[in-house]
């Protein structure tokens, strides 16, 4: 289970009972303002964890809601993974998803940022892209919907969130992270601003104000209003919400929790009074004012935690190889590609998903192992077949001849000379007479191991040799056997009297014990 949404911030409570505030009505009169409160409400959720029978209990149980309440309006926060787990094989739910959409235009919207709602902080620079290209891509294909304003529920925040999304055309963001257990953003008093990234990129954003909620382990209070009052567990209200935030106008109520945690009494409360309104993330931004203040950022404003050794790790390791995977075979396609291979897009779309579902801060918190092993395990495969086709087709133009030919594969954007090893069979003893050759450039070669096949005249040898290879690049290399010593063309000397070993870079001298 997740850990429990913990109760309005300490400061907060002990501001309201220091100003003496009492729960109040809406119904009472009250003094208008320039601009109503405007809440925001959205469903944290999707098929992580939750499974589809509880994401359509959940989303039939927001639809009464939009029924029974005319001005009422909600969104869902799902993983954009759960569009593509109900297209394969929960279509009926989907289509009732879409039907609802379009029933309930203006009313009901989709709040989708990421494919796989990860901690953002916790993931690499290519993840961060493909999380919110993916889920933009999966939204537009399953419901005709792009989400134009960045909202998460648990902490998918940084100093670079303004330059991706500026990238991706978004129209802004809500700077809250509304459960933080995990970690949290700095906060601004000021009702809007423009989000100033580390390279000076910037969008329009909602902050989380000062007072508002900014320690581990909690929510922010509004958040928590929206979530349980009235009940015995929060007795402050809306109307003591405005009044902790005298000079914040427009002022912002946002909610971005878990379905079953929304409170239909304060639905009820405030529905129909005009100091209330409800709205969805794409309205928002036309009814604020434009940005005046600069929300400024730097690196280190946004505190996080993770529960490393949870799991040995294996779930985020396993998931840092995976990627480093793909982005291998993704590279080496496109070289294939341009050279007159076909196509491997849908592979290594397969591949990059996969990643970004195992990113889900639930699969990563709350050690869904199985979840975990699946996504990764099919991610792997996928890239690895990827990379294994470019290869071969790649190897089949590309001739230097010799016994052997390997391909050494550089995904890097920059030139790298390094030691290779290559594991081949030749047909007759190799002995100490290997050579590697580039053309007719002779190479540093180490024969590092020689075995005979058993059952064959074969020899399984292991030879070390030097590569150069430009970078985003595949450089094809011959082996072949020679009858003439090949000593000293590696580089590397070795007195076994004076116990030393002499390299280009090194000399290292070993103790007789």
């Amino acid at each position: 289970m997740k850990a429990p949404r913990c109760a309005l911030p300490v400061a907060a409570i002990a501001f309201l009972l220091m100003a003496g505030l009492a729960v109040s009505s809406p119904n009472q009169k009250q003094p208008r303002t320039q601009y109503p409160l405007y809440i925001l409400t959205y469903d944290h959720g999707g098929i992580i964890l939750w499974g589809a029978d509880q994401f359509r209990q959940s989303l039939r149980s927001a639809v009464s809601w939009l029924d029974r309440y005319p001005d009422f309006k909600i969104g869902l926060d799902n993983e954009a993974y759960a569009y593509d787990e109900l297209a394969r094989n929960y279509p009926e739910i989907l289509g009732e998803l879409k039907g609802y959409l379009k029933k309930y235009e203006g009313r009901l919207g989709i709040g989708t940022s990421t494919y796989g709602q990860p901690l953002s902080a916790f993931i690499t620079e290519e993840s961060n892209i493909r999380q919110i290209e993916s889920a933009l891509r999966t939204c537009e294909e399953r419901l005709g919907v792009r989400p134009r304003v960045y909202l998460m529920s648990e902490h998918a925040m940084h100093s670079q969130i303004p330059q991706i999304l500026e990238g991706f055309a978004f129209q802004g963001a809500v700077m809250r992270t509304h459960f933080m257990m995990y970690g949290y953003n700095p906060t601004f008093n000021v009702p809007i601003g423009w989000w100033i990234g580390s390279d000076e990129s910037r969008l329009p954003a909602i902050p989380t104000y000062e007072g508002e909620g900014a320690s581990f382990g909690t929510t922010t209070e509004d958040n928590f209003i929206l979530n349980h009052y009235p009940s015995k567990q929060c007795q402050v209200s809306l109307e003591d919400y405005r009044r902790h935030f005298p000079r914040i106008r427009p002022l912002l109520a946002s909610r971005a929790d878990d379905a079953a945690v929304r409170q239909e009494g304060l639905v009820a409360q405030y529905s129909g009074h005009p100091e209330y309104q409800w709205i969805l993330l794409e309205e928002l931004f036309g009814l604020f004012p434009r940005p005046q203040a600069a929300l400024q950022t730097g690196a280190n404003d946004f505190k996080t935690r993770m529960p490393w050794g949870y799991c040995g790790n294996w779930i985020w390791n396993q998931g840092r190889e995976a990627e480093v995977s793909v982005l291998t075979a993704e590279r080496l396609a496109a070289l294939s590609w341009l050279a007159g291979d076909q196509s491997r897009e849908r592979r290594i779309e397969e591949a990059w998903k996969n990643v970004l579902t195992a990113q889900h801060h639930d699969i990563q918190i709350c050690g869904l192992l199985q979840d975990a092993d699946r996504f990764l395990t099919d991610s792997l495969a996928a890239s690895s077949d990827v990379k294994n086709a470019s290869l071969v087709f790649l190897a089949g133009r590309m001739g230097n001849g010799g016994l052997v030919q390997v391909n050494v594969f550089n995904p890097m954007s920059w030139a790298r000379k390094e030691w290779i090893t290559a594991r081949i069979t030749i047909r007759k003893k190799a002995a100490e007479g290997v050579v590697v050759r580039k053309g007719e450039s002779r190479l540093p070669t180490l024969l590092l191991a020689d075995a005979a096949v058993a059952g064959s005249s074969d020899r399984d040898c292991l030879v070390a040799f030097q590569a150069e290879v430009p970078g985003l690049a595949v450089t094809a290399y011959s082996i072949d056997t020679d009858p003439s010593p090949t000593s000293g063309t590696s580089g590397i000397e070795v007195d076994e009297s004076q116990l030393v070993i002499r390299t280009p870079d090194w000399n290292v001298q070993l103790s007789p014990g």
